[in-house]
């Protein structure tokens, strides 16, 4: 009988100690994790009831399970599993069965079956690269034909008997004869596209003519080739062997199945940002889905203002000399529609929303040059990713490829992504994983070896009031200085999109200067010498005597990625007061 107390007594404080133990490991783990992953729902949790009611026990016992400790955690666990699962299921289960199927069919889907009332994007055809490819179609200058060839001699590539243009006599008409030529004197060398001129003399009579050779036509060979996969579109990258013409044929999207991006019955919000497909995050802050939805397009009188206040900088740089380029980042989701979960209206196309109807008006309406290179981001990413899959940002190629817009919005000389060393590696996690959207995973990402002969390094570090005071120096404001052969300047005012566009800047400029929007009103505490360890004046101060410095061939970017793109105008009617002041 004693044992059966001991026993029961035994049982009791057990089952207590087991309903205790959330709150025990809450009290125990307070001093180490303080801060709980959020959870993602999107109801508010049950209020402690204030007076009674027949659903009173239910409701009590409703937020007894809403506000147990330990609960987000457990939830985040749960959601953690089911994520990880759901990624090895369609890499190791489906992928192998798509490919298996498109290869039978040899008709992969694009996009998939969208569920009912999803309206997917549809796949272009025949994607419009629109100088995605540059000026330099050989990364060797030799391959480039000249604008102006140089004369010289050897036989015509279809002989005397080429089409006759001109025939021109010289000297007195001697008599009757049958002319005799001499081997034909090359004017104009044959291209891939265009016609050759040759010139042949007869030796008897001094009578010359012209002869038209035919355009060679392109010698392409295949340079890379990419199968179409779960995780990859595909394509033929072909090239020409005498002019470096680049093409990209067999485009064929990635293949997939009904529901594979559609099959997220909801956006599931966690902090800023929610889970799309295949382990894709996306950001939600700051109106992010309005400017995807194509609800906040601004009224043509929002519009006039705007390109008042880039026309003013305009006006400013123009009397210095300096080439302006306004630039609006796209969106992330803008870009990866196909990985975006139900929900979501996507019934307008690209150019029906806020940064597109802009660019668009920009073009028609004004002389400032407007980027907005949402196409070229599209395009790129059928040969690499442009953006992190977990992270707000693009990545390296995405930055590469908005550069040489810039450049061509300019006029200066671009550069193909097919002739850089494009390095692929492991990235895993990003800011939208700390925002809690959802558990850090392993992806590719790139890095981009572009004009390795040219060397640029850091000139200053400086440390700002957002990432911790005068502790530890950051990038945030960045000097570059370069042995690049433009001995220009260029600065460059953005968001954190900056980052990924000016270490590209700075293999063509001499000095560049890149500063967060917030450094026009006091963002950076101080600037330290990178070399010297010298202090020197603030950051609002550095930015603005970058500006200052700015001359006749210099280059000011004024960006922003596309959900805050009215900080643009902003910035620009700043920098207008600013430079009207000296």
């Amino acid at each position: 009988m004693k044992n059966t107390k001991v026993l029961f007594i035994i049982t009791i404080i057990a089952f207590a100690l087991t309903a205790a133990a959330p709150w025990i490991l809450e009290i125990a783990t307070s001093g180490i994790a303080k801060d709980e992953p959020r959870t993602g729902e999107i109801r508010e949790l049950a209020e402690f009831p204030k007076s009674y009611s027949n659903d009173y026990l239910a409701r009590i016992d409703s937020y007894v399970k809403d506000h147990s400790p330990m609960r987000t955690y457990i939830i985040n666990l749960v959601n953690s599993a089911e994520e990880r699962t759901a990624e090895w299921y369609s890499r190791r289960i489906m992928t192998p069965y798509v490919e298996r199927m498109a290869r039978i069919n040899e008709t992969p889907s694009a996009y998939g079956t969208p569920a009912p009332g999803q309206d997917t994007p549809e796949p272009t055809a025949t994607p419009d690269w629109g100088g995605l490819f540059g000026d330099d179609h050989s990364s060797s200058p030799s391959d480039v034909p000249s604008e102006t060839p140089e004369v010289t001699e050897g036989p015509s590539p279809d002989g005397p008997d080429a089409s006759e243009i001109t025939t021109e006599s010289v000297g007195p008409s001697p008599t009757a004869h049958e002319h005799v030529y001499g081997e034909p004197v090359v004017v104009t060398a044959a291209t891939c596209t265009n016609s050759g001129i040759s010139r042949v003399r007869c030796t008897v009579c001094n009578e010359s003519k012209t002869i038209v050779t035919e355009a060679l036509g392109h010698d392409y060979s295949v340079v890379k080739k990419q199968t179409a996969s779960f995780e990859h579109d595909g394509y033929t990258l072909i090239r020409c062997s005498r002019c470096g013409d680049v093409q990209v044929t067999d485009v064929a999207l990635r293949t997939g199945v009904p529901g594979f991006y559609t099959d997220r019955k909801y956006i599931t919000y966690s902090g800023s940002g929610y889970k799309g497909m295949h382990g894709w995050y996306f950001y939600s802050g700051s109106d992010s889905i309005t400017y995807l939805q194509g609800d906040n397009v601004l009224s043509e009188k929002e519009m006039a203002e705007w390109n008042r206040s880039f026309t003013d900088l305009k006006e400013q740089c123009d009397v210095r000399g300096i080439n302006l380029v306004i630039l609006v980042c796209p969106n992330k989701e803008q870009v990866y529609q196909e990985y975006l979960p139900l929900g979501i209206d996507l019934s307008r196309s690209d150019d029906q929303k806020r940064a597109s109807v802009m660019a668009e008006y920009m073009k028609a309406n004004s002389k400032v040059k407007y980027v907005y290179p949402l196409r070229e981001m599209k395009t790129a990413k059928i040969l690499y990713e442009t953006y992190l899959q977990q992270d707000t940002h693009w990545n390296a190629v995405g930055g590469f490829v908005a550069a040489m817009q810039v450049y061509k919005a300019i006029g200066m000389p671009t550069t193909g992504l097919q002739n850089v060393e494009v390095i692929e590696h492991d990235h895993t996690g990003g800011d939208l994983v700390g925002l809690g959207v959802g558990p850090s995973l392993t992806y590719k990402s790139y890095s981009v070896n572009y004009k390795p002969e040219i060397t640029e390094r850091v000139l200053k570090y400086y440390s700002n009031n957002v990432t911790g005071g005068n502790e530890t120096p950051n990038d945030e404001l960045k000097i570059y200085v370069s042995d690049s052969p433009n001995r220009h300047k260029a600065v460059i005012v953005g968001d954190s999109f900056r980052h990924s566009l000016g270490a590209f800047i700075a293999k063509d400029f001499a000095k560049v200067t890149q500063a967060h929007r917030g450094d026009l009103y006091t963002y950076s505490n101080y600037v330290k010498d990178g070399e010297t360890g010298e202090i020197s004046p603030s950051g609002e101060l550095v930015l603005q005597n970058a500006i200052r410095e700015l001359s006749s061939g210099d280059l000011l970017i004024i960006m922003a990625v596309e959900r805050y793109d009215a900080d643009n105008e902003k910035i620009a009617w700043e920098i207008s007061r600013l430079m009207a002041s000296y």
